[in-house]
């Protein structure tokens, strides 16, 4: 009998070490499965934040988006936007790599650091905004109207899109197809490609952007 007895103390081991490498497992793909889900879907909920009291509209029509800027870009997001949370102020903080410099003083090549009014909650599910602002995506091409904070402020050296969504326009790949595709009306596949939140209004943003399209990039 000792000769065939079974060690059950290893045994026991044995299968919880097993269950611990398939939870495991699991636990990664499902992790990995929602990192899919998140990227695809952008956020499951948008809301509403207070519009910033002090943050006063600096254009009322695309030709004055120009003198309204310190600063006039093309770059690529170069990094996710990170979430701040300070004790009464939360937003984004983004790092845009300058491309070409339009208008103001910056040159190619430069890093700036852009706030923008929204931030994230809910592991990056719930994204908390201002007029419904959606933050500019890593790897994407904008081109950003960019005003300054004052020297005293406490986001000094830092930027900020003017006037939320009507400071950032992405650009697109195929500059042909969609120079075309600016004369047809609007729909709400365009409304992804600009990045417009869902309370937007897609007709005037569309006029804007094929303005600055035509005035910055020569995109007809």
């Amino acid at each position: 009998m000792g000769a065939f007895a079974v060690d059950y103390r290893r045994y026991d081991k044995r299968t919880f070490l097993n269950f611990g490498n398939i939870f495991f497992v699991l636990l990664v793909v499902g992790l990995v499965t929602l990192s899919f889900v998140i990227r695809a879907n952008r956020y499951f909920e948008i809301k509403q934040i207070s519009p910033a009291p002090e943050r006063l509209r600096l254009a009322w029509k695309p030709e004055e988006l120009e003198e309204a800027s310190d600063l006039v870009v093309t770059g690529q997001i170069a990094a996710p936007g990170r979430t701040y949370r300070g004790e009464t102020v939360r937003y984004m903080e983004t790092r845009l790599i300058v491309d070409e410099v339009l208008s103001g003083d910056a040159a190619a090549g430069d890093v700036i650091i852009m706030t923008e009014e929204c931030y994230t909650d809910n592991f990056g599910m719930t994204l908390w905004t201002q007029e419904g602002y959606l933050p500019a995506e890593v790897g994407d091409c904008y081109l950003f109207f960019l005003k300054k904070y004052d020297d005293d402020s406490r986001y000094a050296s830092m930027c900020y899109p003017v006037d939320l969504e009507y400071g950032k326009y992405r650009i697109p790949e195929d500059t042909e197809t969609f120079s075309a595709d600016l004369q047809n009306a609007v729909t709400a596949e365009d409304r992804d490609f600009f990045q417009l939140g869902p309370d937007g209004d897609l007709d005037e943003y569309a006029r804007w952007y094929a303005y600055v399209m035509s005035r910055f990039l020569g995109l007809e």
